[in-house]
């Protein structure tokens, strides 16, 4: 028996490259969906052990054990509803780099979709909160998971 061929990958904005299998819960590239996710692979600010900038790509292969993504007990789903945005493309050459160019990436998607960001180490923090202080206007909460906390 041969295998389908995959579907030819097309790029978004970011430049990520789809595909059916590498998406978050293998959802179509983020478009019209009311919820979106996208990674923040970025590592320039840790010490001792970089490795964060593989977060984004490790939860998404993780998500594709997730099977049809139906709640067990609530029978709700995201399908159809979700859209993946990619990685953002981020210079690799220093902090305040990166907060500018994070500052121009995040905006456009924030006008467009409810996000979950998927990261990275913990420096995308603040510029991820800048983006949504200005794209919100007033003072907003943050719901912060990690192993540790540490920001």
């Amino acid at each position: 028996m041969i295998a389908a061929p995959s579907p030819a990958p097309s790029d978004d904005m970011t430049g990520f490259a789809f595909t059916a299998n590498n998406t978050f819960m293998k959802v179509p590239a983020a478009e019209h969906q009311p919820y979106a996710v996208a990674g923040v692979a970025w590592d320039g600010s840790t010490t001792n052990c970089p490795g964060a900038r593989m977060g984004p790509r490790s939860v998404r292969e993780a998500s594709h054990m997730l099977c049809d993504g139906i709640h067990p007990h609530f029978e709700v789903s995201p399908l159809g509803q979700l859209g993946d945005a990619g990685d953002l493309r981020l210079p690799n050459t220093g902090l305040v780099t990166m907060r500018e160019a994070m500052a121009t990436l995040v905006a456009p998607l924030l006008a467009k979709h409810h996000m979950v960001w998927i990261g990275g180490d913990h420096s995308i923090t603040l510029p991820l909160l800048r983006a949504y202080g200005g794209h919100i206007g007033r003072p907003l909460a943050v719901l912060h998971f990690d192993a540790h906390c540490d920001t």
